[in-house]
């Protein structure tokens, strides 16, 4: 069964939630990432992104991670199963969610990884059926071929 933790980036990358907002640019733009997880005390408390630092730069009062900071995110045990995943990104609009385990941060979901896990499966879905369908056409073959009078031929 697909999990939270098969799916998910364990290379996390956070920031303190009393950080500057130009620390968190930085640090995004060193890891060309596009999310960063906030926290407070090593829990997750919110995500920062592009949107949020590019609102931080436009107000002019905004200076700390904190001010800006998103707390619509999600967090999720390493043992989720991907339905329940696929359902908090799909109908509550999830963008990202935070991967714990014995209440410790250790991995990230972002839509990307939804998305690449459900082109995989679809893949390895895709390859089950052409299998069975070849399967099943030899299997009809050599069944119509045995009761062919060439086949019959063989029989006595």
């Amino acid at each position: 069964m697909i999990t939270a933790h098969t799916i998910m980036s364990e290379d996390v990358m956070t920031i303190d939630e009393n950080a500057s907002i130009r620390q968190a640019a930085s640090i995004m733009a060193k890891k060309h990432i596009g999310t960063l997880l906030v926290t407070r005390n090593k829990i997750p408390v919110a995500v920062i992104g592009k949107k949020e630092i590019i609102r931080g730069a436009l107000n002019k009062r905004a200076r700390t991670v904190k001010s800006v900071m998103n707390k619509d995110f999600v967090i999720v045990d390493r043992e989720t199963p991907y339905p329940k995943i696929e359902h908090l990104f799909s109908r509550q609009h999830a963008r990202r969610c935070a991967v714990i385990s014995k209440n410790e941060l250790v991995g990230i979901i972002t839509e990307n990884d939804v998305l690449n896990t459900a082109r995989d499966f679809t893949k390895h879905e895709q390859i089950r059926q052409d299998v069975t369908l070849a399967v099943f056409g030899a299997l009809t073959a050599l069944f119509l071929f045995l009761f062919s009078p060439f086949g019959r031929a063989l029989w006595s």
